[in-house]
Order: structure tokens, then C-alpha cells, then sequence
């Protein structure tokens, strides 16, 4: 059995790698990548002083039973059975990040500073297309192929505590775009900043992650491997292995997302074009 160096050392690494990936795939910022090495050290800080306390008593069995049976508000909402409550969740979840990330880009950085960090506002280009088709088709390559396929292969790839990894990547993209609408950091800049205010449902960005969201919900029974204990437990094969398919209330919910997508991003690439 590996030490708790060992282990919190692979789980710091692990964690920020998939937070250095999300934030990386959104900005190109190559600075991000050095993230999994500060997670490495901070898990080896925190693995060498658990080794120390050597005082510590173990948990005797009844307690971790009654531990394991109080689950969280959050592992109970976001590990639900129910697609519908699981979506409900990360939406609830959402909304609250993009207010306060648009608040704070609003009232505290500077006009524009996000635009050269914008790798999505980079896909789609800083140039007007000439007409609504080639604008709206960037969009949802994006949208589909990066910002989707980012929650599928989470999901797939590992599930932590209970909750999937492809949970991740929406929820921290949801931060940057609040900043980024917050701070007029677009490729193609509003007139002025939008306030923080119930216009923004009239551009493409909160469909577009209620389908990421949406995706992830329907997809979180994929997961291959499992940490069963944050900073405390191996990776371990998920038994048994669950089928790569989906129900047919899954596959609906994906469908939803895509013409979510595709629907959003015609409104944005018009949009776009009136300016």
C-alpha cells in the first residue's frame, strides 16, 4: 500500500491536471500547465505532515459507517439518480459562479484585459464573417468539439469522491466567461459593458453551458476509474464496468444540449453580424 506521500502527491497532481487542462483549452496560457506541479508539491506538504502526526487516533468502524451514510447536500443533488435533479444542481451551481465572476469582472478589472486570453473568443476569430453561416459554423466546432467533448472525456476518464470529472470543466468555464462578459474581454467587443443584469439570456453563452451542463449530467454514469476517498484512496477500476451507451433519456438530454448549441450560436453569429 503507498504511503500518504505518495498518495496526496499523485492526487495534488491529478486534481490541478484537470484544472490546468479546462483552464488551458479556454485561455492558451501556457503559464496554466505549471499548475500540476504546484499541486504535486502542496500534496507532498500535505502527505509528509500526515505521515507525522503519528498521534493520531484511527477512526473506529462505527464512526466511518455513520461518516459514509451523511452525505452532503451537493453529493446528494449531484450524485442523484435523476438526470433532471443532477442538471438542476450543476445549474443552480453555475448561475451562482457566473453572478459572482461577472460582478467581479464588472466592478473590478479593467475594460478589454481578457481579450488576448480568450481562446475561445480566438477560435471564432476577431474579424466579422461575411455572412451568418461562416460565423455561426466556428461557434459550434467550438462549442461541440471542445467544449462538450471536454465534459464527455471527463466523465469517462475518472469519477472523485462520487462526482464525476467532467463536472469540472463547465464550472470553471463558467467563471472565465463571467469575467470575461463582465470585463468586454470578446474577440468582437460590445458597444460598452453589460451590466450584470437579465440581458445577458439575450446572448448565446448561458445556453451554450446549459448544454455543457446538460451533457455532463447525462453522461456522469460513464465513469471508467474512481478515487472512492479524495487524497486518501488509489485510482480503481469502477465495478462493474459500466456500459459506454446511453439511455434513451441520456441520449434526449444530449440531443437537447446540441440543438441548444446549434440554436445559440445562430442567435450570437446574427448577433454579430448587426453590429
Amino acid at each position: 500500500m503507498k504511503g500518504p506521500r505518495y498518495v496526496y502527491t499523485a492526487r495534488g497532481a491529478g486534481l490541478t491536471f484537470a484544472v490546468a487542462a479546462a483552464l488551458f483549452a479556454f485561455t492558451l496560457q501556457p503559464l496554466y500547465l505549471a499548475l500540476p506541479i504546484v499541486g504535486a508539491l502542496a500534496g507532498l506538504a500535505l502527505g509528509t505532515a500526515v505521515e507525522r502526526r503519528s498521534t493520531m487516533q484511527p477512526q473506529d468502524a462505527g464512526t466511518a459507517a455513520a461518516t459514509s451514510a451523511t452525505r452532503s447536500l451537493p453529493a446528494r443533488v449531484l450524485q442523484h439518480q435523476s438526470l433532471i435533479v443532477r442538471f438542476a444542481g450543476l445549474l443552480a451551481i453555475a448561475a451562482l459562479l457566473f453572478v459572482a465572476a461577472w460582478y467581479a469582472g464588472y466592478h473590478l478589472l479593467p475594460e478589454g484585459v481578457l481579450r488576448s486570453k480568450n481562446a475561445a473568443a480566438a477560435a471564432v476569430g476577431g474579424t466579422v464573417a461575411p455572412n451568418v453561416l461562416m460565423e455561426w459554423l466556428p461557434m459550434v466546432l467550438w462549442n461541440v468539439g471542445v467544449g462538450c467533448g471536454l465534459v464527455v472525456l471527463g466523465n469517462i476518464a475518472l469519477r472523485i469522491n462520487g462526482y464525476p470529472l467532467g463536472y469540472l470543466a463547465p464550472l470553471v468555464n463558467v467563471v472565465i466567461y463571467g469575467l470575461v462578459i463582465g470585463s468586454n474581454s470578446f474577440a468582437i467587443p460590445m458597444a460598452q459593458r453589460l451590466a450584470p443584469s437579465l440581458a445577458v439570456l439575450e446572448r448565446a453563452g448561458p445556453y451554450e453551458f446549459a448544454a455543457y451542463l446538460l451533457v455532463a449530467a447525462a453522461t456522469a454514469s460513464l465513469s471508467r476509474w474512481e478515487i472512492k476517498r479524495f487524497m486518501r484512496t488509489n485510482p480503481e477500476r469502477v465495478l462493474p464496468p459500466p456500459r459506454l451507451a446511453l439511455t434513451a433519456g441520456q441520449w434526449a438530454a444530449v440531443g437537447l444540449a446540441l440543438a441548444l448549441i446549434l440554436l445559440a450560436a445562430w442567435r450570437e453569429a446574427v448577433m454579430v453580424l448587426a453590429r
